[in-house]
Order: structure tokens, then sequence, then C-alpha cells
């Protein structure tokens, strides 16, 4: 019912991941609709543009301006989330959730009881799917940059082997050579709020440090790309573990708790530009209370302001260089190919006469301006309605294909013979024409011929192509 309050001008549609869980949808639907009689031309049975809810399995091939998707599954009584998400878990049941997610045209909500990071990763490719298509509704497109877990994947050096030992001896879920936009992080601590996602990585001065091709690199610009990912880091010196373990492991420690104390949800962003920070900085959590600019900073308790998440409109009209589709009037075609046989001391012409390519021409032409870029099945379509014949046949189709090869012929000849038509004295651009905005008809009948082609009896249009 929000959605019908706020934006009325666009067609919707729900899709859950059950049957069961549509049909209390739509028992939902119809009681709240019981209280807003108001709404209910929206609720029609049309079958391009009505409202409709359906399951996983029933939705292809629809599509509507929003579509909200109902997870509807969530942990249970004890809290414990399972990895059940109904048709999801069968076999190619990735296929049916891309269908899902690719209904709308304009905005897609998606509703769950728990976040992507809350399911572990799964050897079910469609449950991995569901995890990672949450993860990118919260987080953005910043998320897919990080790869899906190896489960067979090692630590490069016994630097790391024991790095691993002893964090997973702290009872800690390790993760190693974890792959993010490029890069390998050495290992990362898995959250033990949201196993399925990342509280810490941890760098060490091992293969992927050292395969760098040069320190700025290695010191700066790889850990630079990986905070402004998001992800919080801990650096290990291989020197400093050997000579200084009881310190190092210290630092791990302290490290390592005060990322799995944070929350796995918050949004980060990542520091200032020139900010500077030892070696265990991270980019800042965004989690308090927003300001009433949106995006000034906010005074956090017992430390510095930070950065806010700025809030935009996300449903402002269609984009600046996007237009509505324009059919062209067929009476405007039928107009274009008297105009075009008069002038060309014709009446009454008829689409096979083999004098009327260049009427044809213009009429084919006109669609292109208009409709542009075109199918040539539909210039087929708009000539024949403009000489009123039933269908295209192989003789319609012949005559624009030889109308349009003709005129191209003329164009790669001189370049303004594209818009160059016989001339007759007398005659002017309509008004009623230019009010209905047809560029075609302004680019081949406004104008007057120049002196110099008054004897030939032609004359370029006015106007740029």
């Amino acid at each position: 019912m929000r959605h019908f309050d706020t934006r009325p001008e666009h067609t919707l549609g729900v899709v859950a991941l059950s049957k069961a869980q549509a049909e209390a949808i739509e028992e939902a639907v119809q009681k709240a609709r019981a209280a807003r009689p108001d709404l209910d031309h929206h609720f029609t049975e049309g079958r391009l543009d009505s409202f409709f809810v359906k399951n996983l399995e029933t939705v292809q091939g629809d599509e509507r301006d929003v579509i909200i998707l109902s997870i509807g599954y969530g942990p249970d009584h004890r809290g414990k989330l399972l990895s059940t998400s109904g048709p999801i878990n069968r076999e190619g049941g990735w296929r049916r959730l891309n269908v899902a997610v690719t209904r709308a045209r304009r905005r897609m909500e998606v509703i769950a009881s728990f976040y992507g990071g809350d399911l572990p990763d799964s050897a079910n490719k469609s449950v991995q799917h569901l995890k990672r298509y949450l993860q990118y509704a919260q987080h953005g497109p910043a998320i897919l940059q990080t790869a899906v877990a190896d489960p067979d994947a090692a630590p490069e050096s016994p630097f790391e082997e024991e790095v691993i030992d002893v964090l997973r001896g702290w009872g800690h879920e390790v993760q190693p050579q974890v792959g993010v936009a490029g890069f390998r992080i050495d290992m990362a601590v898995r959250h033990p709020g949201a196993p399925g996602t990342y509280a810490l990585g941890i760098e060490c001065d091992g293969a992927m440090y050292h395969s760098s091709r040069a320190a700025r690199d290695r010191d700066r610009l790889r850990e630079a790309v990986l905070r402004d990912l998001g992800w919080r880091l801990h650096r290990i010196w291989g020197t400093d573990w050997y000579r200084n373990r009881r310190d190092a492991m210290a630092r791990l420690r302290a490290a390592v708790e005060a990322a799995c104390a944070e929350d796995p949800h918050a949004v980060r962003v990542a520091p200032p530009a020139g900010a500077v920070g030892n070696g265990g900085s991270t980019a800042e959590v965004v989690d308090g209370p927003l300001s009433a600019s949106g995006g000034e900073p906010v005074e956090v308790a017992g430390g510095p302001a930070v950065p806010r998440v700025q809030f935009v409109v996300v449903d402002a009209g269609p984009a600046s260089w996007s237009r509505p589709y324009q059919e062209v009037d067929p009476d405007l075609l039928a107009e274009i190919r008297d105009r075009s046989s008069s002038q060309r001391g014709m009446w009454s012409v008829e689409l096979q006469d083999p004098d009327a390519l260049d009427v044809v021409a213009d009429v084919a032409l006109c669609v292109v301006e208009v409709e542009g870029p075109v199918e040539k099945e539909v210039i087929y379509t708009r000539v024949r309605l403009a000489w009123g014949l039933g269908r295209a046949g192989q003789v319609v189709r012949d005559r624009v294909d030889r109308a349009l090869r003709r005129r191209a012929r003329r164009r790669s000849g001189a370049p303004d013979e594209w818009w160059r038509f016989p001339w007759r004295s007398g005659s002017s651009c309509s008004e009623t024409w230019s009010t209905k905005g047809r560029a075609c008809i302004a680019r081949i009948y406004c104008g007057r011929p120049p002196a110099s082609s008054a004897g030939r009896g032609s004359a370029p249009i006015s106007g740029t192509r």
C-alpha cells in the first residue's frame, strides 16, 4: 500500500521464494485492501501492468517497474539460521533466483529477516548465490570484489601456518588466501556473530607481499584499495613475530577481539584521503545517528567526527539522456507519401511502381528519424501501413531494401545528398507538422533552395544531421 501511495505511476509485483509464502502475502494484501478502497484501481486483472504476487517457480516472463523480493525464511525459535530456502536449495535453484531478481525494470526491493553475511559459505551453489545477492543488496557492487572462499585454500608459508594455528587455538575460524579485487589477503578471521562475513583481514610479509613489484605497491596502494572496499586490516611483520612473539601476539589478539566486538553488518566508509594511521588502522564504522544534512560529519561520543553516508534520491525519473519511445503516426507517413510523390510530379503512386523508390525512401527515413534505431521489420511494417497494405510480403521488403540502398549510394557519393530532395517553388513547411514535433518533416520539406542550386531543381535541406 505504501508503494501505491508514494509511487502510483510505477507498476508493482511481489515474488516470494515459496508457494506458501506467496499465498500468505496474497491474503495479507487482500485484508489491507479492505481498508483502502481508494487504491482498488491499482489491482486490476491486466496481464502486463497489473499487481501480482507469485512464487519463484511461476514468475518467469513477468516484468514490472518495481519488484519486491520476499525471502520469507529466517532464524528458528532458537535463533539458528539454517541454509533452507525452498526451491533455491534444489538443483539449478540459482537459475530461478536469477529470473526473480531480473523482473524489475526500475527498482528492486529485498525484504529479509537476516543479512547475507549471516549465512555461512555453502557447498550448495544456489544458496551461495542467494547469500551473495543479499550482500550485494546491502553493500552494493563493492562486496562482489571479495571472491567466494576456497575451502581447499592453504597458507603459503610456515609463518602464515603459525599465525593460523594461534588464531584457531584462540577459538576463531580462519580462512586463508581470501581473494579481493585482484589481490589475496593472507588470512581472514570470520565474525563469530555472522559466519558469512570477515571481521578482520590479516597480512603477513609472506609470498603475496614480496611478489609486489614496487615498495609503493606492497606498502601503500594495495592496502589502500582493500581499505576502500571496507576491509579492516592488521599487519604482522615476520621479524617482529620471531623476535618478539609475545608482543606481536598481544597486538594480534587485541585487534581480533576489537574487530569481533563490532557490528558485522555496520556500513563502513574509507578514512579521509591523506589520513595517517598505524598498521592496524581501519575503515571507520558508520552506525550512529544520522545527521540532519545527510552527508555532514557527526560527532561520536568519545571520538572525532566521522563522515556520514549520504542518502540520495534513487527514483528521480528517467535519466537525462533517455527519452520515451515514440511511434510514428501512420497518418503522418501517408502525408509524407503524398507530399513526396506530388513534388516529384506523381499522384497516387503505388509501392510497386519503379519510379516510387525515392518516395519509399522518404517514408522509410521518416520512420528511422522518429523511432530509430529500429529493426528493419519495423520499417517494413510502417511502410506498408503508409500504403494501406495488409502484410509486408517479399515485394514490399524488396522495394524498401532497394530504396534504402539507392539512398545510401547517393549518400556515399556526396555527403549532402542524404537529405537532398526535388524542390518545387512555392512549397513551404506546414505549421501542423512542426507542432507535431516531427523532425523528419522539417528536414525534408522546410527550407529554401540556395541560389547556386536554383538551376538544378534541388537544394540541401536546412539544418544538420
